[in-house]
């Protein structure tokens, strides 16, 4: 994986990636570390939560209880949704990749707010997570990157469906 969590200012400016081979690199921009330029690396940190502005990628794959809260605790209208979320996420993510390949940024961008939306709802925090550090990063038309955050989404989805169609299975058990 090419970026496990990414943390920004949000201005273009000093970016922070946790890598898999571990460590964490800072680079000049998301940019720079596309390129394979770094700055200078330092130690493993310790995820601080999802609380921490601009991080992407360190939340839990999926959080029950949050996606319960947005059904008022229903059980059944949760299964539901995530049922939802696993035939139409994938498809805008295939929708995401599709419109990188013809350069529309402006799909991109909706791709990656759908994503964010649809993760949400269904308790997604990672997927979430990426989708809204892409849809924030389409503003600045640097393809490379919103590439890399496209990778990060599939593959946060990977980890996440499994835990979605347990949770359905969970869920309509009572």
């Amino acid at each position: 994986r090419l970026v496990r969590w990414c943390r920004s200012d949000n201005t273009g400016g000093e970016c922070e990636v946790a890598l898999d081979g571990g460590g964490v690199a800072k680079f000049e921009t998301l940019a720079t570390l596309l390129s394979g330029t770094v700055a200078h690396g330092e130690p493993p940190q310790k995820p601080q939560g999802s609380a921490a502005p601009g991080i992407a990628g360190r939340e839990p794959v999926f959080d029950k209880q949050k996606a319960l809260s947005y059904t008022n605790g229903n059980k059944k209208r949760l299964a539901g949704l995530i049922g939802i979320g696993i035939e139409d996420i994938p498809e805008q993510i295939k929708k995401l990749e599709q419109a990188l390949d013809q350069d529309d940024i402006d799909g991109v961008e909706r791709c990656f707010h759908t994503v964010k939306s649809q993760a949400a709802y269904v308790g997604g925090l990672r997927l979430r997570s990426f989708a809204e550090a892409g849809e924030r990063a389409a503003g600045k038309n640097d393809v490379a990157v919103l590439r890399a955050l496209a990778t990060s989404v599939r593959e946060s989805w990977d980890e996440l469906c499994p835990a979605l169609e347990a949770a359905v299975e969970e869920l309509q058990r009572g």
